[in-house]
């Protein structure tokens, strides 16, 4: 792995349906690129996307098209797997992020994307990810082989985290929570004004930002962490590691002793 300066590295992130749109999978991949900021502040984020340059606008990160398995088996598929495998072989590490990336469907697209940052020498880390059930003999069998082989699982919630032990899962799962609760909030008024914005009528706007669009109204904006959100993980590279969690974000320089340490109130244990 090859460390460009002191402190820059390269992740190469899916799993949330980036550049559609989602406000959502947006906040989540702000949230992600605040917390990966923290850590290393020179380190360098693209994400799959939909629409590589509204994620680009909207989110501040890299992005590249997103293509299915099935699009890179015609007639130009060398080409056309060429150009995609270069994120992969381009990253130091892939992270599979939020939304919901595991569920009962979907299997082949989900060897693809899981498989293929092991065969290119690549680690892989589940961080804030979300399931749903996967009831099949054959879906639990592949989604358990995936998560076996990932460096770090961690989950957006408690019922995601019991999904996935459920399964099999022998390695440890812990609750992170959404990466989406690392967005920076905008202040109330500026809020309140961007609904506005252009043309629209404040009666046609939807029912949910109606309900905000008041003079008289002034949320406040608040970022509180969900319970159980402690405990956290370490994301250990070659002589450094990088300690994920909801209360504590740091990169250590030495390295490591353990592959895996819990963070509680900004303290390592």
């Amino acid at each position: 792995m090859t460390f460009r300066g002191r402190w820059a590295l390269r992740f190469l992130v899916f799993g949330g349906w980036f550049g559609s749109r989602n406000l959502g999978d947006d906040a989540i991949l702000i949230g992600l690129r605040e917390i990966l900021r923290r850590v290393l502040p020179e380190v360098e984020i693209t994400a799959f996307s939909t629409d590589p340059e509204y994620t680009r606008r909207v989110c501040g990160v890299g992005a590249v098209p997103l293509r299915s398995p099935r699009s890179m088996l015609g007639r130009d598929a060398a080409r056309g797997a060429a150009s995609y495998l270069s994120a992969f072989t381009e990253a130091d590490a892939c992270l599979v992020s939020g939304g919901t990336p595991i569920y009962d469907y979907g299997h082949m697209t989900r060897i693809f994307y899981f498989g293929l940052p092991r065969l290119m020498g690549r680690r892989l880390a589940c961080f804030g990810i979300g399931a749903k059930p996967v009831r099949s003999w054959r879906g639990r069998r592949l989604v358990k082989a995936l998560l076996d082989q990932a460096l770090l699982i961690s989950t957006r919630d408690e019922p995601s985290r019991a999904i996935i032990k459920a399964l099999g899962v022998e390695k440890a799962v812990r609750v992170t929570g959404d990466s989406s609760l690392f967005m920076e909030p905008l202040e109330a008024e500026a809020g309140l004004r961007r609904p506005g914005a252009g043309s629209m009528s404040p009666s046609r706007w939807p029912r949910y930002v109606q309900g905000f669009s008041r003079p008289t109204t002034s949320p406040t904006i608040t970022r509180r962490s969900p319970p159980r959100l402690s405990r956290g993980y370490a994301f250990p590279l070659p002589g450094r590691q990088i300690i994920l969690s909801a209360r504590a974000t740091r990169w250590c320089s030495s390295p490591c002793t353990r592959s895996r340490r819990t963070t509680t109130g900004g303290r390592s244990r």
